[in-house]
């Protein structure tokens, strides 16, 4: 904002943005105080938290457990100052803990990551429900189909049905047969896995939904990336966490060591880099040439990137498993569709 002007830059036309944690980040911005008038414009691909938690522990909590969880782990009370005396080759190689893993693991993955402090978040910013929260920000928002495979999967991986109806039981409640029965333990990990993914897509949709009904001088786009990417086990890992880089920055090459990319990898390419490029010009995607990209609003509507296009839709190729994810979703954050949706 102080600087870009003399790069060429526009101070008042700032688009900020990122991909997994650097989505979170950009929506963790857009709850802090400090940064309104900053930017206008926010992009956040694979942003797992959405936008509509209001659930951050308090400064004076958060130290108080994490203070009892590290003198637990040292099996002595432990202070700052103690902490600061450890060799910085024991931060790595020393391992602590029931699960032995290393001091800065250990440390580092402590809960608290947002923390209401009064001074970068309070309790009224990080509340991105109240009426024109982000007013006048335009939004960019969505995930992709398989974001789990590369995460936390492996192609060779299965789950007992048991274990399968035990988690989809205490994720969707009854009715989870409908949109995910497996019929062997493969199929039930696999179908665990797009579980997740789903849930997440859905997450984008309610939370752009209500920011755009809530915020009347935003713009909010969601999308959803199926695109099948070629190579290195495509049939397991599909349209994986952080695959859809690639095309949104046009920087897939034909080298050595890079993916056997097809002509429909390059036309998707070309596709999304462009909606990205005009969204941080105007906070629109959209131009001459490109299927019309829906705005969230009253419908849950948004692009469906595939087979090396671009499809505007109100529904994933699975409308029961989007229908079962919005149901636990609105449960959990305690939401209804007339919060949402606006009707």
């Amino acid at each position: 904002h102080d600087n870009i002007a003399a790069f060429g830059g526009d101070p008042e036309n700032v688009t900020i943005g990122g991909q997994s944690a650097g989505a979170r980040n950009t929506g963790m911005l857009l709850r802090a105080p400090a940064a309104r008038g900053l930017f206008h414009r926010a992009v956040m691909e694979s942003n797992f938290g959405g936008l509509v938690d209001t659930t951050f522990p308090k400064l004076a909590e958060q130290e108080a457990r994490n203070a009892a969880a590290i003198d637990k782990l040292f099996g002595k009370p432990t202070t700052l100052a103690d902490l600061r005396a450890i060799p910085a080759d024991d931060w790595i190689h020393t391992k602590i803990g029931p699960d032995q893993k290393s001091i800065y693991d250990v440390i580092t993955g402590l809960e608290g990551q947002y923390i209401i402090d009064s001074n970068v978040f309070t309790e009224a910013s990080v509340n991105l429900r109240r009426p024109n929260a982000v007013n006048g920000i335009d939004i960019l928002i969505g995930s992709n189909s398989d974001e789990r495979t590369s995460l936390d999967g492996g192609s060779d991986k299965t789950m007992s049905l048991d274990d399968f109806a035990k988690f989809m039981q205490a994720t969707y409640g009854e009715g989870w047969k409908a949109a995910y029965e497996a019929s062997d333990p493969r199929q039930a990990y696999r179908l665990m896995l797009r579980s997740k993914a789903d849930n997440a897509h859905e997450l984008a949709i309610v939370s752009a939904q209500y920011i755009a009904n809530h915020n009347p001088r935003s713009k909010v786009y969601v999308y959803y990336f199926n695109q099948h990417l070629p190579g290195r086990n495509d049939e397991f890992y599909g349209s994986f966490h952080s695959s859809d880089l690639w095309y949104y920055f046009n920087s897939m090459r034909n080298e050595p060591g890079q993916r056997q990319w097809t002509d429909q990898d390059h036309r998707m390419a070309d596709t999304m880099s462009t909606y990205l490029a005009n969204f941080i010009r105007t906070g629109d995607p959209n131009s001459d040439g490109l299927p019309e990209w829906p705005r969230a609003g009253v419908r849950p509507e948004f692009i469906r990137f595939a087979d090396g296009y671009a499809y505007p839709v109100d529904t994933t190729p699975y409308p029961t498993r989007d229908a079962i994810n919005r149901r636990q979703i609105l449960k959990q954050f305690d939401l209804d569709e007339v919060a949402v949706s606006g009707h």
